[in-house]
């Protein structure tokens, strides 16, 4: 079997991110697998047990999906000339980024002293705007921000409505591809919104000391490990083991978008097959 596609190319960022949060809780290498060529084979494996299949699903939000696949065909950088500082800017859903001439307009109004503080910290377009120094002036780049709900301090709704999604017939293929790839360990990554639903907001405010109120998942049987991820980070990764119960991963790392830019993901030159 020839080896699997890079990294970062063939995958979303969510999927990158969740390979990336295992990759860190596990200490192994966490690496693509899927080679999108319509294949059912699990989105990833971690590198340990002869190899163990990984598969990521999302419940998305479909206004945030159609954003972010704008600036796919827009860009997720821009340089305005002029400007002192670089800066992030997490957009809405609702922001227009076929024209981001109301954009530069409210940046060259930041670095005025006669109008920044007219300037709203928050809009229906954008969540916020933030100077950052390690970008070269006039530098931008985009994130898709996200109000979030309102938060739900129940640990145990979190676990129940992340399953729930799971059993979706939509999603039937998760434990379809977990069984044929086989092995001892069969992994599942949710990654949740709390747009979606607000019980997963209390993953922002949560720490690892919350995690003795969570029940066991009820999943089906082929998934015998389940990761639940928020979209927005930092906030609580949730990792169920069998053995060892439930365990939180903090996010303690730089920007997601610097994660995605700057990390050793070089393509697996394994084979994996399966078991």
């Amino acid at each position: 079997m020839s080896p699997r596609a890079v990294g970062h190319h063939g995958e979303n960022g969510d999927e990158t991110i969740a390979r990336f949060i295992v990759e860190m809780t596990l200490g192994v290498r966490v690496c693509s697998y899927d080679d999108r060529r319509g294949q059912s084979l699990p989105d990833a494996v971690i590198h340990r047990a002869g190899g163990v299949p990984l598969e990521i699903v999302s419940d998305p939000n479909k206004a945030e999906n159609q954003l972010a696949n704008a600036l796919e065909k827009f860009g997720r950088r821009k340089q305005y000339i002029g400007l002192q500082h670089g800066y992030w800017v997490s957009l809405t859903s609702k922001a227009r980024v076929k024209d981001l001439t109301w954009l530069e307009n409210t940046l060259r109004d930041l670095e005025d002293p006669a109008k920044r503080d007219l300037v709203p910290r928050r809009t229906e377009q954008y969540e916020f705007i933030a100077p950052f120094d390690r970008f070269a002036p006039g530098e931008v780049r985009f994130m898709i921000g996200s109000g979030g709900g309102r938060p739900i301090t129940d640990g145990p709704g979190v676990v129940a409505a992340a399953c729930a999604v799971l059993a979706r017939p939509g999603y039937a293929d998760v434990p379809k591809k977990l069984s044929e790839f086989g092995g001892p360990e069969r992994h599942a990554v949710l990654t949740v919104d709390s747009e979606n639903d607000p019980v997963f907001e209390w993953l922002r405010n949560a720490t690892s000391d919350d995690l003795d109120q969570l029940p066991p998942p009820q999943l089906d049987p082929e998934i015998t490990h389940l990761w639940i991820t928020p979209r927005w980070l930092p906030a609580l990764s949730l990792h169920w083991d069998p053995a060892a119960g439930w365990r939180g991963t903090e996010w303690e790392w730089v920007h997601v978008s610097e994660v995605l830019d700057t990390w050793d993901d070089p393509e697996c030159t394994e084979a994996h097959e399966p078991h």
